[in-house]
Order: structure tokens, then sequence, then C-alpha cells
């Protein structure tokens, strides 16, 4: 708390919107405005609070590589575990669409017929199975150099998304009501 206590309180209100907003750009995926932010950070550091970002990276640098090394492995780890992740998900997904395709063409069993090859073959025109690394280049190094905001929104995601899903239950009444009131006059116009 002391080392806050030497900085202004606008000063502190920039530098966590700039995390914030860093933190957002990351999990969002606007690449460009995350490093954009990060420059900013790095120059707000030295204008704002007067730490010599430059010199101290001179003076450091030794630490600064075998930390950039460990970070880039720990970084370079969880995109494989990231990628496991997604093409596990992506098999489930595969799976099921298959199933759906073969309940739509009253198919038994997991089997695509022969006389069906094309068909399926044209339902999954465009699809990228199985995932092609190459086709998922950015989020691959995304998941390598911005590890820590990513496994950050991994742990706090689930949250959120339960918070949001309870505000919505809450509140889904509200919008209904919202949406009957407002087309009320519409669905007079049709009878209904």
């Amino acid at each position: 708390m002391l080392f806050l206590a030497a900085f202004a309180w606008w000063e502190i209100l920039i530098f966590t919107a700039c995390v914030i907003g860093f933190c957002a750009a990351v999990i969002t995926e606007a690449d460009g405005f995350a490093g954009i932010v990060f420059v900013a950070t790095l120059a707000l550091c030295q204008w704002l609070f007067k730490i010599d970002v430059w010199s101290w990276f001179k003076v450091h640098y030794p630490e600064l590589l075998l930390f950039f090394i460990g970070y880039l492995i720990v970084g370079t780890g969880w995109s494989v575990f990231k990628w496991f992740r997604y093409v596990k998900e992506e098999l489930t997904r595969c799976r099921q669409f298959k199933n759906d395709f073969l309940k739509s063409k009253k198919v038994e069993g997991n089997l695509i017929p022969k006389e069906l090859l094309k068909a399926w073959e044209t339902e999954l025109d465009g699809v990228d199975w199985p995932p092609s690394p190459s086709k998922h280049r950015d989020a691959l190094i995304r998941w390598i150099i911005v590890w820590p905001v990513d496994v950050l929104w991994a742990i706090l995601e689930d949250f959120f998304v339960w918070v949001g899903e309870k505000l919505y239950s809450l509140i889904g009444k509200i919008y209904k009501g919202i949406s009957d009131k407002m087309f009320e006059d519409m669905r007079k116009d049709l009878g209904g």
C-alpha cells in the first residue's frame, strides 16, 4: 500500500485503465489494440511514474533474458494445453454433427454409407476438421505471448458466465415483457 501512496489517484486510475484495456484486448482477440496499449503502458510508466523503463532493461537484461525464456516455455506449454482442449471440443462437435447428419438421413449406426459420402463432404465444405494449426496461427501465438491474461480469463470465465446466467434468469421476464409490450400493436395487427 505504501508503494501506491507515492502516486496520485489519477495516475493509478490511468495505469489501471491501461491494464484493463490490455486484458480486454487480449480476451477479445484485438491483438493490434493490445500491442498499442502495451507500448502506451510502457510509455506511461516512463512519463507518469518516472520509471526509466529502458535504462532498467539495459541494467537487468540477463535476468530479463532468463525470464523471457521461461515465460515463453510456460506460454508454449499453455498453448499446447489450450490447443488440446480446442481440438477435443471440435471432435465432440464433429461427432454430434455426424450424428445429426445420420439422423437427418435416417441412417442407423455410426457409419456413413458410401452413397451418402458425397452429401457428407458437401456438408463439411469449409469446415476446419480436423483443426489445422495453420488456420489458428494467431490464436496459438496469442496463447504463447499473453498466457498470463489467458490463464486468468480461463479461471474467471466460468464465474462470469455463471453470474451472467444467474442475472439473465433473474431478469429474463423483464426482457420478455419489453419485447411483448413493444410488439403488442404488431401482434394485434396480425390478428394475434
